[in-house]
């Protein structure tokens, strides 16, 4: 038999198994046996100054290392703090692991202290949520939770263990702990040969053709596949997000967002008389595979790892159940079959309008407004990136401005909240992203509203020396909803959402960081160098116009309400 250990000690064996090395938490009685257990495992606790932090950053860690990040949160109030990071990484298919405390097993049905039901709290926000009650059941139910996290779609998990179990004491037997290949696969469903004969089939018939990849093509580090079967069969490809394009981003035939408000390139999309679908889920981002985003007769192939996803709003054609990478590689194959490839005119059409609807943007009076207009800010954060930056991007009109601005250089390296629509998540993304990779510089575009919800995260970036630079759009107010507001009310009845400037730049060198205060766009450049250099997490937040891609009018810079 083994030595002696608590409850806490198998859990932290077991998640140092995995390949844990790093939890991200906030301490409370409840789960002080697992960070005791840490010191004795080697596991480094990065603390945070809320337990919603500790979950974003956990989403961030497993979006940029495809291997589940680890959250602890003390249970009662800091586990129910914790559940909006659960629910975004729920919808944006990243694993994660939320390990909560609980209360103590003999006070069950008795109100004992922070007593509530957290296995059925945390059960729609993710893919599998369970409590452990016996010592035995802790190591089966860490191998559980890592192979639900990581088994076809990534997603979420959620564990709660009871405080007097963590401190209970144990014998488990070295059996207990198996290597991590012994209970999860290591590879997904690989597809069906003969649907993918029939869907290159359909796309040679196309007469216009387009491609629309997702975050399955990350998934399965599928990048260069992608990248070689775009250049087979000269199909124009489209990103669902930006999150994970890169690797493609200097191909003529790579052009950009399937976006809504780009208006032309979202009208020619309409157009096309087929589209294969790639790790995606057609939800509200792409209009539910509906009109007016896709035309009703389309032929439609969808390549997805969970069969669920396959037919869901719209019929399709041909359905693939697997991983992006072994499915292209399939259909790859399949390829010189059906050359020549290439449609030159729909894809002189496509790459004309892409280069019309970024130039639109790109005006003399837009780039020359004070206050700066936010899509000058993003074009000079842009223009000081390096190709090995690492990009993460918060709010709500700034991220539609930066989506606009900012073109990936490498895929995973550019991080924002996706499907759920929240913000408050970027210091925390910026946090794990330095800890992930620290030799890479690490750049926050966010909006004010956005950094309030974060801003304390500083204290932690300089405890824990993670330097990276956030450049603020500071438009005094919560500008998405605005815009919304007197697009459907009017201007006069706009209520709730001002803000006024915050010079979180002074609030930041008040934690310990680097802050800026610029009003010249030709300033933000140097800023960001300066902020750099000075080594600390810093802060340069610069004033810009209150505006919005989805009612601002390309052509002329007027407000369409």
């Amino acid at each position: 038999m083994a030595d002696a250990m608590t409850g806490g000690g198998l859990l932290v064996k077991s998640l140092h198994r995995e390949g844990v090395r790093c939890v991200f938490a906030l301490c409370g009685q409840s789960v002080s046996p697992i960070f005791d257990a840490c010191l004795d495992h080697g596991i480094r606790i990065l603390d945070t100054r809320t337990e919603l932090a500790a979950a974003y950053m956990a989403d961030a860690w497993g979006r940029l290392t495809r291997h589940p990040g680890v959250c602890v949160t003390t249970g009662g109030p800091g586990f129910a703090n914790a559940l909006a990071g659960l629910a975004t990484a729920q919808f944006a298919n990243s694993p994660m692991i939320l390990i909560a405390g609980h209360s103590d097993i003999a006070l069950q049905d008795r109100k004992g202290f922070q007593e509530m039901d957290q296995e059925a709290m945390a059960r729609p926000a993710c893919k599998w949520s369970r409590t452990v009650w016996s010592l035995e059941a802790i190591p089966p139910a860490v191998q559980a939770a890592f192979r639900t996290a990581l088994t076809g779609p990534p997603g979420p998990v959620h564990l709660s263990l009871p405080r007097d179990l963590l401190k209970a004491a144990s014998r488990a037997a070295p059996a207990a702990f198996p290597a991590p290949a012994r209970y999860r696969p290591t590879a997904g469903p690989a597809g069906d040969p003969d649907a993918a004969r029939a869907a290159m089939h359909l796309l040679a018939a196309a007469h216009r053709p387009v491609i629309i990849a997702g975050s399955g093509v990350w998934w399965s580090d599928a990048g260069e596949l992608l990248c070689q079967f775009v250049t087979a069969t000269q199909i124009p490809l489209f990103w669902k997000d930006l999150d994970t394009a890169g690797e493609m981003g200097r191909h003529p035939l790579d052009l950009g967002l399937a976006s809504a408000w780009v208006k032309g390139v979202h009208d020619l999309i309409a157009e096309a008389d087929a589209v294969l679908l790639l790790g995606v889920e057609l939800d509200s981002i792409l209009g539910y595979g509906r009109p007016p985003v896709f035309h009703p007769s389309a032929t439609t192939i969808h390549v997805a790892s969970d069969p669920a996803s396959i037919g869901r709003n719209r019929e399709i054609d041909v359905g693939i159940v697997g991983e992006c990478g072994p499915v292209l590689a399939q259909l790859l194959a399949g390829a010189a079959a059906h050359s020549p490839w290439g449609r030159p005119a729909w894809i002189a059409r496509l790459q004309a309008e892409a280069r019309a609807s970024r130039a639109a943007w790109t005006t003399e009076d837009r780039l020359a407004q004070k206050p700066i207009h936010p899509y000058r800010l993003c074009c000079e954060v842009a223009r000081a990136l390096r190709p090995d930056d690492i990009v993460v991007v918060d709010g709500g009109d700034a991220r539609l401005w930066a989506n606009l601005a900012v073109h990936p250089a490498h895929p995973g390296w550019y991080l924002q909240v996706g499907p759920i629509g929240g913000i408050g998540h970027g210091v925390p993304y910026a946090l794990a992203a330095k800890l992930a990779f620290p030799d890479r510089r690490v750049v926050l575009i966010t909006g004010d509203g956005a950094l309030g919800y974060g801003i304390m995260e500083y204290d932690t970036a300089v405890r824990h020396d993670l330097p990276f630079v956030a450049v603020v759009s500071s438009d005094g107010t919560w500008g998405i909803v605005r815009h919304d507001q007197i697009h459907e009310y009017g201007a006069a009845r706009s209520v709730g959402t001002a803000l006024g400037l915050t010079h979180y730049e002074g609030m930041v060198a008040t934690l310990g960081g680097y802050g800026e205060f610029v009003e010249a766009p030709e300033q933000i450049g140097p800023a960001m160098d300066r902020a750099f250099a000075s080594g600390r997490p810093a802060c340069v937040n610069v004033p810009v116009r209150s505006t919005n891609p989805i009612y601002e009018d390309p052509a002329t810079g007027e407000l369409r309400y």
